[in-house]
């Protein structure tokens, strides 16, 4: 699915109270996508208690000054 979505758009912001980062890195090992796609966790820059937000690109593409944690 975020495959899908990132073949169509630059950047996929995503904002969920139950993604946890150990949850989005699981889903993009089993769909085969770590190679492919970086990810910045933007919930503390954001100041967010209550949900974690990431944003995420394909590898080669700029990366965004966001100011947040590199998780992949």
């Amino acid at each position: 699915m975020l495959g899908g979505v990132l073949a169509r758009c630059d950047y996929l912001l995503i904002e969920d109270a139950d993604l946890r980062p150990s949850d989005l890195l699981a889903h993009l090992e089993a769909f085969r996508l770590l190679s492919q796609l970086d990810v910045e966790d933007l919930t503390a820059k954001m100041g967010l208690t209550g949900n974690y937000a990431y944003l995420i690109w394909n590898k080669g593409r700029v990366q965004p000054n966001l100011g947040g944690e590199r998780i992949l």
